[in-house]
């Protein structure tokens, strides 16, 4: 073949399909709705045909509270991890005698002794993470409702931890397993959840900045409760004769200058970001859920 037929086939080729992370860990500050979209992205995956394993972290079980039933679907599991229960099914995995193994879980000295290693439960859990993330297929895809900020960054800094605690041995070379399974940006992505508020935004902004630093691949922002709704002051000055819409189009109003600086905030930074609309209602059924999924599907291509 010619160089200049080199050029044409470059210039014809079909452009590649994005690929989609494999693992995609859900956090953002308390109160910001990250359960719930990480309901929406499961199930925006499960939608488009691929097998999705939905992971809660939240000890209050959010998702069993509200959207467990929304989230029936053929394609979807749900699977909720506690730091006890990884902990349990370690020990019953190296020691094979169930009765031994239940005796050291109840004794007070092994109780001492998991207190002095905090980091020991939040890295079963990782593992964990990791192991069913190893077990996918090229379909198959895993979306991790993770805690609130503070404590996803403490949770995905515990690895690295280990490998300086430990700088030979097995402790080490399963804690270097898991620090490059997080710095994979194809395998582990974090989306940060925020509304369109000054102190949402700069603890998003926080998280991202420390991830960063963590070597963590940031699939990016998630603006939930975006308000696009607006009302000029003429049309808030046609209602102010009537106290209860004069104060629901202030609001309104409000609303949507927040969501304005947030989104000329994060276009400076040039983060990615995906919007999902602000209900009016509770997300209790299908229908909300489905909604926040097409909002959402954008987020889960890696750029």
């Amino acid at each position: 073949m010619t160089l200049s037929a080199n050029r044409r086939a470059t210039r014809t080729a079909a452009p590649r399909r994005p690929t989609l992370v494999q693992t995609s860990f859900i956090t953002g500050k308390g109160g910001s709705g990250k359960t719930t979209l990480a309901a929406a992205l499961a199930l925006a995956l499960a939608q488009r045909h691929h097998r999705v394993t939905l992971v809660d972290l939240d000890r209050r079980g959010a998702l069993a509270e509200g959207l467990r039933e929304a989230l029936i679907h053929p394609n979807l599991r749900l699977l909720a991890l506690s730091p006890h229960g990884e902990l349990q099914a370690f020990i019953e995995r190296i020691v094979p005698i169930s009765m031994i193994a239940r005796r050291m879980l109840n004794s007070r000295t092994f109780a001492f002794v998991t207190a002095a290693l905090p980091g020991l439960e939040a890295f079963l859990i990782l593992e964990r993470i990791r192991l069913i993330a190893d077990g996918l297929g090229p379909d198959e895809r895993l979306v991790v409702d993770g805690p609130a900020s503070g404590g996803a960054l403490e949770l995905l800094a515990v690895p690295t931890r280990l490998t300086r605690l430990a700088p030979v041995g097995t402790l080490h070379r399963l804690a270097a397993g898991l620090v490059d399974f997080l710095r994979d940006p194809t395998r582990f992505r974090v989306a940060v959840v925020l509304r369109p508020e000054e102190l949402s935004l700069s603890e998003a902004l926080c998280t991202r900045g420390a991830l960063e630093t963590a070597g963590i691949a940031c699939a990016g922002m998630l603006v939930n409760g975006a308000s696009d709704l607006h009302f000029s002051p003429a049309e808030i000055a046609r209602v102010a004769r009537y106290p209860a819409l004069d104060q629901l189009a202030r609001l309104h109003q409000q609303r949507h200058v927040a969501t304005e600086a947030t989104r000329r905030r994060l276009r400076r930074l040039g983060l990615p970001t995906v919007e999902a609309p602000r209900l009016d209602r509770s997300i209790t059924g299908r229908a909300e859920l489905e909604m926040l999924a097409d909002c959402m599907a954008e987020i889960l291509a890696s750029r």
